[in-house]
């Protein structure tokens, strides 16, 4: 099974016992108009498709937090030509702010940047959700633009950002 590993975290391929407890949490934050079902089968699929970005453009893996399900991290988007894709991050309310969402991102930026050679991750987030603004902006995301048609500010961060920042 493909895993990244830190200290209390993996990232891995989401599993039949990790459904449940992300489509629920996903249902009350975002989708309340959504029906659980489909939020279900939206993930198993996702589930199916293992860890192989460059056929299907996406990849979602489970972060595991000390041995429990505690959100998703995603890629999705991808360019092979560009080596570019968008990176999304998604923690269950119950492990919000033990410092997860920056720990996974950090991990995947990691696998992303080092292993297979991106040029930039992209990051969209909600114009209602400031609050994970300056988090992003601390690990190195640089604003640059508002998609006022989308309501969402686009976050950016070159493979240069990175290694100057982390490397």
């Amino acid at each position: 099974m493909f895993e990244l590993k830190d200290d209390h975290l993996i990232l891995r391929q989401i599993t039949q016992e990790d459904i449940l407890p992300i489509a629920s949490e996903l249902k009350q934050t975002y989708f309340k108009d959504r029906d659980l079902h489909k939020i279900i089968s939206f993930l198993k699929s996702k589930a199916r498709m293992g860890p192989y970005f460059q056929t299907s453009g996406e990849l979602f893996l489970t972060i595991s937090y000390e041995g429990e399900c505690a959100g998703l991290i995603s890629l999705e988007n991808y360019d092979d030509e560009e080596k570019d894709a968008s990176i999304n991050c998604f923690i269950i309310r119950e492990f919000l702010s033990k410092g997860i969402s920056k720990k996974a991102t950090l991990l995947f930026m990691r696998y992303l940047f080092v292993d297979c050679s991106f040029n930039q991750l992209n990051l969209y987030i909600d114009k209602k959700v400031t609050a994970h603004i300056p988090l992003f902006l601390n690990l190195g995301f640089k604003k640059k633009m508002f998609y006022l048609d989308l309501k969402e500010n686009l976050f950016v961060i070159t493979r240069k950002t990175y290694f100057e920042k982390y490397c």
